[in-house]
């Protein structure tokens, strides 16, 4: 790789979801679950020792992809041990089709499920798990999902954003009023463009991108040309700053 990291606008990422879900036969829950996994042991490594065992998780969890990538990651890590709470952007009965389905197995864990809107501190912990937006936003974080934003840069801890800090334009890079200040933020697929714009690094601190399993071909359907040893000899890649989107 040279000074030209391969990278997707949100609309040829939404593309390529649909076809990996209507051309490849990969369907959405599979995608979300490989998502979960690699974000729970990519939030793992960011505990103290490395460890999961005995360490506080707080999971911010949207109704959307994204939310519900973090509820996978809050069962995982809830599994290696992690004292994990999670809290909701809205209320439960709100969530709908994966996120639903994930936050109903959260539940049945007797994982401990926060309300978002009665709070006006976030529970102590080791790392936050930032999963209250997706690359699909265009406009400034309001209600419950911007408190959470503000309390979540308030608290003194480790926020890893999944895919995009939220509250942050995924195409330009533009960061609305609030925006999560990421201190390390694990992109998807591929880094969103917006991520490497100049002054994105200022919310998603060092980026990092993780294969979940999208095949070059699929890229290459949307334009994107990806070169055939990227994941080779790892699926999590660390992502220079500076690169030119």
């Amino acid at each position: 790789m040279t000074d030209r990291f391969p990278s997707v606008t949100p609309e040829q990422m939404a593309a390529i979801d649909r076809l990996m879900d209507d051309y490849y036969g990969v369907a959405p829950v599979q995608l979300m679950e490989v998502a979960g996994l690699a974000v729970a042991t990519f939030g793992r490594a960011l505990l103290p020792g490395g460890t999961a065992a005995g360490s506080r998780v707080t999971v911010l969890a949207g109704t959307g992809g994204n939310g519900g990538d973090a509820l996978v990651a809050a069962r995982f890590l809830h599994g290696w041990g992690a004292e994990v709470t999670v809290v909701l952007s809205r209320h439960a009965a709100d969530y709908r089709g994966l996120a639903e389905a994930h936050l109903d197995t959260v539940g049945q864990l007797e994982i401990p499920v926060l309300a978002g809107d009665t709070l006006a501190v976030l529970p102590g912990a080791e790392l936050v798990i930032d999963g209250l937006l997706g690359f699909s936003t265009t406009r400034a974080p309001t209600g419950t999902v911007a408190n959470l934003i503000r309390l979540a840069n308030a608290l003194e801890t480790t926020r890893l954003s999944i895919d995009v800090p939220s509250g942050l334009h995924g195409a330009t890079g533009r960061a609305f009023d609030p925006c999560l200040r990421a201190d390390v933020t694990l992109t998807l697929a591929l880094p969103k463009t917006g991520l490497l714009m100049p002054d994105a690094q200022l919310w998603t601190g060092p980026l990092f991108v993780t294969d979940i399993g999208v095949p070059a071909v699929a890229y290459q359907s949307v334009g994107v040309e990806v070169p055939a040893a990227l994941f080779t000899n790892r699926t999590v890649l660390a992502v220079p700053a500076g690169v030119d989107a």
